[in-house]
């Protein structure tokens, strides 16, 4: 157990970044911020601010040596820089989940080898795949490139094959997935915490409206019919465990028109 009076660190200085230093000094926590900007919210409250880029390996081993652990603040940082923490200090999540939440395919295929049901999808890594990825995702379906996309960016609805080609040229050619574009009734969040020992425990489940992509209004408790919350909690917690997932987790769901919750994504870091 790390008690207060010991010395925690965030990658980034966010928003989020901020709110997780705020409260870490509140309960009496020293706190250190990695982050490049030297005007970054967290950086500005935190105890220590290293103002250095993420893969400078002398502002990680600074960081090491000050910190009792260590958490993330976003996904997309080099996992090189993750690897080289997780050798030297505890770190939470394990570099292993950050890669996994960083790439859409590698994400999706995680949940379906754990028998964690999705909306039909399929990777989509040239022109020569569309055939085959439509026929599994039918149409209409969603195109989106299976990395650095977020609050709707990086992403197209398509109604035909050839929306599909022009998404795909439109989004650069890079690695894509498709993704069937299923009819929702609400979109929900369960925020867990899981412990080295393997106890998890959940927040109240959220629910989520989004307006252009980008996250609108979230109601806690979430408007789900009976047993739905148990099964949300327990699909969160069937991947947490399969993961041996350390730290907070937002598992994101849909609830279908046919009342089924299919795993949409997750964000392995404070919230």
């Amino acid at each position: 157990m790390i008690l207060p009076g010991e010395t925690l660190g965030v990658i980034g200085g966010g928003q989020l970044g901020r709110m997780f230093t705020v409260e870490a000094l509140r309960m009496g926590y020293d706190v250190v911020v990695l982050d490049p900007d030297a005007n970054s919210p967290a950086g500005q409250l935190a105890s220590h601010h290293i103002c250095a880029t993420y893969d400078d390996t002398a502002a990680l081993d600074d960081m090491a040596r000050r910190c009792r652990a260590i958490t993330i603040e976003f996904e997309n940082l080099p996992l090189s820089s993750l690897t080289y923490l997780d050798d030297r200090v505890t770190l939470s999540p394990s570099p292993r989940c950050v890669e996994i939440a960083q790439n859409r395919l590698l994400e999706k295929n995680c949940f379906s080898q754990h028998g964690l049901a999705t909306a039909a999808f399929a990777p989509l890594q040239t022109q020569d795949d569309i055939d085959a990825a439509v026929a599994v995702t039918g149409l209409p379906c969603i195109v989106k490139t299976a990395q650095f996309g977020y609050d709707g960016k990086g992403q197209r609805v398509c109604h035909s094959r050839q929306d599909v080609a022009e998404a795909f040229e439109q989004l650069g050619q890079v690695a894509c997935i498709v993704e069937q574009k299923i009819t929702l009734t609400r979109e929900v969040s369960v925020i867990l915490a899981r412990s080295r020992s393997g106890v998890s425990v959940a927040f109240p489940i959220a629910e989520n409206t989004h307006e252009n992509g980008i996250l609108d209004t979230t109601v806690v408790p979430a408007h789900l019919e009976a047993g739905q919350a148990d099964q949300a909690r327990a699909l969160a917690n069937q991947l947490a465990d399969a993961l041996d997932y350390i730290g907070v987790l937002a598992v994101e769901m849909f609830v279908n028109d046919d009342n089924d919750i299919l795993l949409n994504e997750i964000a392995p870091r404070p919230h």
